[in-house]
């Protein structure tokens, strides 16, 4: 089962085991320590956003921690509330895995440095280690 939901601009809708919406992530993360929100920020014309996608859901099927929300951003209002650096875009927290300061906010495609060269997404490895030195993945949940 995927761990996932898909959003307007309206704003993130959190998702629950089951897909539903019952409580921020916020307050996800304080009931279920351990886990880790990821956002895929993306407007529905970017043609990366499904290997992103594709990406995201063979990292949640290795870890249960993950879970992966979806984000269409498509307006530029939408992009400066988001802190949208193009499309597709990664974040955990709000913060983007693998913008930089100079990063424009924007809609717009964005390229990812990978190993092969330029690309629309960034490889599985480069997720990976993102999130496990960016994230609390991969720690074990602490109980209450």
């Amino acid at each position: 089962m995927t761990r996932s939901a898909a959003s307007s601009n309206a704003g993130p809708r959190a998702s629950g085991r089951c897909g539903k919406q019952y409580f921020s992530s916020a307050d996800r993360r304080r009931a279920y320590p351990g886990f880790v929100d990821i956002t895929l920020l993306y407007f529905e014309d970017c043609p990366s956003w499904r290997q992103a996608n594709a990406h995201l859901e063979a990292l949640a099927k290795e870890t249960s921690q993950l879970v992966v929300h979806h984000q269409i951003v498509g307006t530029d209002a939408a992009a400066r509330q988001h802190r949208f650096f193009g499309s597709p875009s990664i974040q955990t927290n709000g913060h983007d895995l693998f913008a930089d300061q100079d990063t424009p906010v924007g809609l717009s495609c964005r390229l990812y440095q990978t190993p092969h060269g330029p690309a629309g997404s960034p490889t599985l490895e480069q997720l990976r280690q993102a999130l496990l030195t960016r994230t609390d993945l991969g720690q074990s949940p602490s109980r209450p």
